[in-house]
């Protein structure tokens, strides 16, 4: 039994200089820090500026700065609904969602266990995504709608 140990801890140790010593040669040597040198502009010095400015000159007008310009949007991914496509998607939205708040209403304020209670929250916590994801995904949004009309029915079946 005490051969096995020491036989086991020299087998770590020699596993581990091997890995050691393998991972010494793949380090990659550091570059030293790439210093910018200066711009010319920089290293010229400065030109003293008059202590006055001469009486007769009269300042140049300067033009507004320009506003600046928005950065661009990034593009979407996603799927390209033709304008009678995005209808049907909020209608069927709009309907999914107005199912789902009527089997909510119908339930109104009936004794509900833990897990009914439970799928209320579900149901308006899908109806509150499919609103909010509605201004960048219709399909997502339309998903959600279904899912909390679906969930909305099956509770109030289980509830009657």
């Amino acid at each position: 039994m005490l051969n096995f140990r020491r036989l086991r801890a020299t087998f770590c140790i020699l596993a581990l200089s091997v890995l050691t010593t393998a991972c010494e040669k793949n380090k990659v040597a550091e570059q030293p820090p790439v210093v910018n040198p200066p711009s010319p502009a920089a290293s010229r010095p400065k030109r003293r500026q008059a202590a006055s400015p001469p009486a007769h000159t009269t300042p140049h007008a300067t033009a507004p700065a320009p506003a600046p310009a928005q950065p661009a949007s990034p593009p979407r991914l996603g799927q390209i609904l033709s304008p009678s496509e995005e209808r049907q998607f909020n209608s069927a939205i709009d309907q999914s969602l107005a199912n789902a708040k009527s089997s909510l209403n119908s339930i109104g304020s009936r004794s509900l266990s833990r897990e009914q209670i439970t799928a209320v929250q579900q149901i308006k916590d899908f109806m509150q995504q499919a609103q909010v994801v509605r201004t960048t995904d219709l399909l997502a949004a339309k998903g959600l709608a279904d899912k909390a009309d679906v969930l909305a029915r099956d509770l109030l079946r289980s509830v009657r």
